[in-house]
């Protein structure tokens, strides 16, 4: 597993309904649950949707933030060039969150102690928590 034991899959319907009968056999304390989603984001699954970004982002002009620090999802780090930016905004659909790791470099390097979830599920929060 992943640190913190958390591992998010994605797939089509029945996919995901295949893997959380396997995790059901599986013995000692592992569980899954299906995520209220409305797509299968940050998978292969939206490989057409990142080809769509890549061709609109083509006719934008991208520019590096100056005021705020602006982390990727794809690496957990800041963005060091606005032509990078543009790379990772296309692979961040496909590619998966690097959540835990956008966090730790908040607290190890830019010293953040205080985070906000917004929204009405809580489970950022309870992940936090974990960490």
């Amino acid at each position: 597993l992943i640190p913190h034991n958390v591992i998010v899959c994605a797939g089509s319907k029945s996919q995901v309904a295949n893997l959380l009968l396997l995790v059901e056999k599986i013995p000692g304390k592992v569980y899954g649950k299906q995520l209220r989603v409305s797509g299968a984001f940050h998978s292969n699954h939206m490989s057409q949707a990142s080809r769509d970004v890549k061709i609109a982002l083509g006719r934008m002009s991208i520019c590096m933030p100056t005021k705020q620090l602006v982390l990727s999802n794809v690496t957990g780090r800041p963005y060091r060039s606005s032509d990078e930016i543009q790379k990772l905004l296309i692979k961040q659909i496909v590619e998966p969150v690097q959540w835990h790791k956008m966090v730790e470099y908040l607290v190890h390097y830019e010293n953040i102690r205080t985070f906000v979830e917004c929204g009405s599920m809580s489970v950022l929060t309870k992940t936090l928590r974990s960490m």
